[in-house]
């Protein structure tokens, strides 16, 4: 899950693996450390959902051109 606690996962991962729930902190570290640069949610900048590119003026253009 994306918003899933990294203890709970790492927990999930050692119990799966039978491991020593003893590495619980060192693996929630790596799942933090792994995930950290995932941001899901809203962004106030244009992505242009077909070739990805941020372009803010694609907004307001069309705006500005029919005035």
């Amino acid at each position: 899950m994306s918003s899933e606690n990294p203890f709970t996962a790492a927990r999930r991962f050692l119990e799966k693996n039978d491991l020593p729930l003893g590495h619980i902190d060192q693996v929630a570290q790596f799942i933090e450390k792994n995930t950290g640069g995932v941001n899901l949610g809203r962004s106030d900048e244009f992505v242009d959902p077909f070739t990805g590119t941020v372009d803010d003026a694609r907004i307001i253009r069309p705006f500005l051109d029919a005035l």
